[in-house]
């Protein structure tokens, strides 16, 4: 693997219309990565918003460059400077028994900007793809089929993301 990117795969324990939805929904987007006004279209412009920190100013650039329902999409990543950061961000979606397993790659980084990079990996691993993205799974599968998302939480293992038999910690 090459140290300028980011390598994820999780599988969740949902459909994959259901993961789809979370990926290209701008509301649900919204839910569990940040706000933004994505539109689901080959070369759409969009901004994720966020609170403003140090050397930062709140604000995610992107570009849909590829989109494969609901299999594959991807998205520039940029700062406000993108001498500072010029990356991309591709979610892969694959059906599995069981679920979806989401590939997610986050490459484009430099030496320069490694230190982002560790920071970005951090916030995907840790939070986003481990408790946000799987609690806004669990609402919306819930949601548009009751009966057989509770079939799946009986059936799913103990501390497997969205499981509520144990939290993941």
């Amino acid at each position: 693997m090459s140290t300028h990117q980011i390598r994820e795969q999780v599988v969740y324990p949902h459909p994959i219309q259901v993961v789809w939805h979370a990926l290209t929904d701008p509301a649900a987007l919204g839910e569990w990565l940040m706000p933004n006004d994505f539109q689901a279209r080959v070369g759409h412009e969009f901004t994720f918003t966020a609170p403003p920190g140090p050397g930062w100013d709140g604000l995610v650039h992107c570009r849909v460059t590829e989109l494969a329902p609901p299999h594959r999409l991807a998205y520039t990543w940029r700062g406000t400077d993108p001498a500072a950061l010029d990356t991309t961000v591709t979610f892969h979606l694959e059906q599995v028994p069981g679920g979806t397993r989401l590939i997610l790659t986050h490459r484009g980084f430099t030496d320069a900007n490694r230190w982002l990079r560790d920071q970005l990996a951090g916030g995907w691993r840790s939070n986003l793809l481990t408790r946000a993205l799987p609690a806004l799974l669990a609402r919306v599968d819930a949601r548009k089929d009751p009966a057989s998302h509770r079939a799946r939480q009986r059936e799913r293992p103990p501390g497997t993301p969205g499981s509520t038999s144990r939290p993941l910690l």
